[in-house]
């Protein structure tokens, strides 16, 4: 779990916490207290200013950031309204897990060129040598 992306990672704790019954807000101070980071940094900027209400102060810190983190920025705000954020909850969970799904197909499909470099500049000479060691020698014998 703690090499998941941080936004997908708190998005899953998220929605096992409200499916529990606690209060997305408490949630956050869960989640803020349990982990380090830009991202848990972010969620505990966010919670100072919506407690002093100070929320339009974090919405240019939110121009910033990534869609995804907005997204969730902004369903944190929607929970303060009172809003039920569960089924928003669940669509962004599938389209964070959808999108590093993708993302590791993408490096999965580059990884064998990047072992190829290796093979041609380390094994293939030794193969080489290996195979065509015993030609030479012979064939200088040959010669001589």
């Amino acid at each position: 779990m703690e090499n998941l992306a941080p936004p997908y990672q708190f998005v899953l704790m998220l929605i096992q916490e409200i499916e529990s019954g606690v209060a997305a807000r408490t949630a956050v101070k869960k989640y803020v207290q349990s982990t380090h980071g830009e991202f848990s940094n972010q969620l505990l900027s966010w919670q100072l200013l919506t407690e002093k209400g100070q929320s339009a102060v974090f919405q240019k810190q939110k121009d910033k950031m990534t869609t995804f983190r907005r997204a969730i920025f902004d369903l944190l705000d929607f929970s303060l309204q009172g809003v039920s954020i569960l089924e928003p909850l669940h669509l962004l969970e599938k389209e964070l897990r959808d999108v590093s799904e993708q993302h590791l197909d993408t490096h999965l499909g580059k990884l064998p060129f990047k072992l190829m470099i290796p093979l041609i500049l380390f094994q293939f000479p030794a193969l080489l040598i290996l195979i065509l060691g015993p030609l030479l020698v012979h064939l200088m014998k040959e010669v001589q």
